[in-house]
């Protein structure tokens, strides 16, 4: 007998979720009584086969309430189907975004594992190259300093691109020398002649820049190469941050608009 009790139980519930639960239009209407004609067809088949003493009043009366069981079975079957079709716009948009926002996170992994390893590589250039790094940029900001001022760039350039030319023209032990006497005449300088002394300063500026050579300018170039990377990778990951909170925001957007169409009657038309 608990087979009956579950059918009624069953019938019970299962009739009052499709009462409560959804409002049908003409159409909804003719698919259940469609659905309740074959459901009836099914259930004399089965009762005939199954019970074949139960013959007139007693088979028909028997098969009405073997139907209803698979009446509602069916018809909960259909009008979930339904109800899933109406809001598959809902799913759509919803699984969109909640795809862009995974994509979005593995970019921003990604993004992560590469600044991890540009920091690493600017620790390690520091780390390595620290006086030549900074004896580099020192020189270097004197001499673009003394290029740059006066209102005369153009005619400084020139001479500082003549300077350089000159000086990796020389043997290194004729470039010492050189840089010895340019120091002594900027001593000299710098109580006689400000002017010429910022000019002897950014000669003999220059002059070690050249002594420095790649010893400088290559730690330099490298580590420049990895703040851009890292600065570069910085704004890729402000961008992917802000393409995730988008994202996450249209879908709950569209999480919400689905929770507020489930939570209403359902009109299955």
């Amino acid at each position: 007998m608990w087979f009956i009790v579950a059918a009624v139980i069953f019938l019970v519930y299962g009739s009052a979720h499709l009462l409560t639960r959804y409002q049908y239009a003409p159409r909804s209407r003719r698919a259940l009584a469609l659905a309740a004609a074959g459901s009836y067809v099914v259930a004399v088949l089965v009762m005939a086969r199954l019970f074949p003493g139960l013959r007139g009043a007693y088979l028909y009366g028997w098969a009405v309430l073997a139907a209803l069981v698979v009446f509602v079975a069916v018809a909960l079957v259909l009008v979930e189907g339904w109800r899933k079709w109406k809001q598959r716009e809902f799913d759509r948009h919803v699984a969109f975004f909640r795809q862009r926002e995974e994509e979005c996170r593995h970019a921003i992994d990604a993004i992560d594992r590469d600044l991890a390893r540009q920091l690493a590589r600017r620790r390690s250039l520091e780390d390595g190259h620290g006086n030549e790094l900074e004896d580099f940029r020192r020189l270097r900001q004197a001499v673009e300093a003394w290029e740059q001022g006066g209102g005369v760039a153009r005619i400084r350039g020139v001479k500082v691109r003549d300077w350089q030319a000159e000086f990796e023209a020389l043997p290194a032990e004729v470039l010492r020398e050189r840089v010895d006497r340019l120091a002594a005449e900027l001593e000299t300088a710098r109580e006689t002649d400000r002017e010429r002394a910022a000019q002897l300063e950014a000669q003999l500026s220059l002059a070690r820049l050249v002594q420095l050579g790649d010893r400088g300018a290559q730690p330099a170039q490298a580590l420049g190469a990895a703040e851009h990377a890292i600065l570069e990778l910085r704004r890729a990951r402000e961008e992917r941050e802000r393409e995730l909170a988008q994202a996450r925001r249209e879908a709950e957007e569209w999480e919400r608009r689905r929770s507020l169409f489930l939570s209403k009657r359902i009109l299955l038309d």
